[in-house]
């Protein structure tokens, strides 16, 4: 009499099954906290850069400002419009991103959408006292 294999998973299948398991596993437990950091995220990058003049804590900390290409103040809304364009940075693989390398402007993608540039205030205060 013959042992039943129909239901034996070859030695190989099971480390590929076990692997992507793993997989999705980690993959939802990285959904799972997005769900809570993507809010904390928001909060953050659109009120701190409403209510800063148009920075957050490592703008300020680098001397950077946010600032619409009409001059006018952001607001919490349009903040929050700015840091929506994050996603569309991640979903082109960060080439969103990474486009300050060869847009004229230095614009990343999220600049495009929202209408605004990232300005170095040293250069700003050292062009003003000249």
């Amino acid at each position: 009499m013959q042992p039943d294999v129909s239901n034996q998973v070859a030695p190989q299948d099971k480390e590929t099954h076990q692997t992507f398991y793993e997989g999705l596993d980690w993959f939802k437990g990285v959904i799972k906290d997005l769900g809570l950091s993507f809010g904390w995220a928001a909060l953050y990058f659109s009120v701190l850069t409403s209510v800063w003049n148009g920075q957050t804590l490592g703008k300020r900390i680098m001397q950077l400002s946010v600032i619409q290409l009409d001059g006018s103040p952001l607001t919490v809304r349009e903040s929050f419009g700015r840091y929506g364009g994050y996603g569309a940075g991640l979903a082109t693989g960060l080439l969103g991103f990474l486009q300050i390398y060869w847009d004229a402007n230095r614009q990343c993608i999220h600049d495009k959408i929202s209408s605004t540039a990232v300005i170095d205030n040293k250069k700003t205060i050292n062009k003003n006292k000249h």
